[in-house]
């Protein structure tokens, strides 16, 4: 496998997300059976916009990391297995639910297995 398609996934992955939670704020919320108010909005928009940055990021890895790129992977892959945790957490206590939740805990699951086969090269 291609070293930076993991790197490639994710920032488009990002990308995708930074846009719903930017454009389409109340509904891509609402898909996660989360309570749409003011403070919720501003909240994901600027979620959204981190998310933007962590995808910019991950595109960019692969071509500015050179001989460190697997350390950059285990990086990446830790950073996605804390966020499956948050996520598995907040599933098991009813705090989010819904088709969305469930498609991004297997696609973030996928994506750190992928950064931690790929970083032991």
């Amino acid at each position: 496998m291609n070293p930076s398609l993991p790197f490639r996934i994710f920032g488009g992955v990002s990308f995708l997300r930074a846009a719903l939670f930017l454009f389409m704020t109340e509904r891509y919320l609402a898909s996660a059976g989360v309570t749409v108010s003011s403070d919720t909005f501003v909240l994901a928009q600027g979620l959204g916009v981190t998310t933007l940055c962590l995808g910019i990021l991950a595109w960019r890895a692969p071509d500015i990391a050179g001989n460190a790129l697997n350390a950059f992977g285990q990086l990446f892959g830790i950073v996605l297995a804390i966020y499956v945790a948050f996520l598995g957490y907040n599933i098991v206590t009813g705090t989010v639910s819904g088709t969305t939740v469930y498609v991004l805990i297997v696609v973030h699951i996928a994506l750190a297995a992928m950064f931690f086969m790929n970083s032991k090269k």
